[in-house]
């Protein structure tokens, strides 16, 4: 009888140790899920900055579309503005360019950190 208690007392205890990994385990995994769970936000985060960056510059491409095509107008209107208007032209262009390389610039400068920081 006390063979038989004896036993299970080491089968009570080997329960017990294999309940404790187990809560060990689950508990890892929380911590595992909460950790994927902020870098998921932080990669929806990250597309969202993207996605506004390449609205902006899609806004810039339509203004500068929409500009060169008024200018366009206004210089087959008249030969009398022709000189002013295509100084406009080149100076916005100008501008417009240098937007839209510091918009890449942003846009890569974010792809490169989302890859540093998610592999």
């Amino acid at each position: 009888s006390s063979r038989r208690a004896n036993e299970f007392q080491k089968k009570s205890k080997a329960i017990e140790i294999e309940g404790q990994k187990a809560f060990s385990l689950n508990e890892e995994m929380k911590k595992t899920v909460a950790k994927l769970e902020t870098e998921k936000e932080d990669l929806i985060m990250k597309q969202m900055e993207k996605d506004q960056l390449m609205m902006e510059y899609q806004n810039k491409l339509n203004i500068i579309q929409t500009e060169k095509e008024s200018l366009r107008n206004t210089l087959d209107e008249s030969n009398s503005k022709e000189d002013k208007a295509s100084k406009k032209l080149k100076k916005k262009l100008s501008e417009m360019k240098v937007e839209k390389n510091q918009l890449e610039k942003k846009i890569d400068n974010l792809a490169a950190q989302y890859k540093k920081e998610n592999g």
